[in-house]
């Protein structure tokens, strides 16, 4: 029995060592701490689920954020998704080749690297901000990317993407990405 009792508890210790439970992080000091809270300076970083943590977007006001916290290769996608998305404003949805929005970022073109841009769209889209609207009691919540389609193309060397970034984040996102990277030393 005892030892039964040894495993459990060991269990429990591993799994309240990883941080299970969704992480509410302090608010930022400064606008500018946003970007250290949200995006992790490398994409080995844990990333821990972030529940309800206010960012302060230039020209908006407070947001609050829901989701996993997003690494480098996260905020790479994210920043060129934006691009893409500035170059054709009244387009409802974003349609690429994989090999093309990978080269833009510097990536790699093989497999490995298409599953990791689906990864990061994946956490992108489960990633959401609740927005207040001007009125008291009322507002929206808006998922950073409102959808996200792939097709294999007959080569095999490539995907084709069809992603969805509603106007309303883009416009609210549109300056806050721009703000300059820190490297990691």
């Amino acid at each position: 029995m005892s030892t039964l009792q040894d495993a459990m508890n060991r269990l429990e210790q591993r799994f309240s060592a990883r941080g299970a439970r969704p992480t509410a992080a302090p608010p930022p000091a400064t606008p500018g701490d946003d970007h250290r809270l949200l995006f992790a300076a490398s994409a080995l970083d844990r990333r821990p689920y972030l529940e309800s943590v206010p960012l302060h977007l230039p020209g908006v006001g407070p947001l609050i954020y829901r989701g996993q916290r997003l690494a480098a290769d996260d905020r790479a996608v994210w920043q060129a998704l934006l691009a893409r998305a500035e170059r054709a404003p009244h387009e409802p949805w974003l349609c690429f080749p994989s090999l093309g929005l990978l080269r833009a970022m510097g990536w790699g073109v093989g497999a490995h690297d298409r599953g990791r841009l689906r990864a990061c769209l994946e956490r992108l889209q489960a990633a959401w901000v609740r927005v207040p609207d001007s009125a008291p009691g009322s507002g929206s919540n808006l998922a950073l990317i409102a959808g996200c389609q792939w097709q294999a193309l007959p080569s095999g060397r490539s995907d084709r993407w069809r992603v969805q970034v509603s106007p309303e984040v883009q416009r609210l996102f549109a300056n806050w990405t721009r703000a300059p990277q820190r490297r990691a030393a």
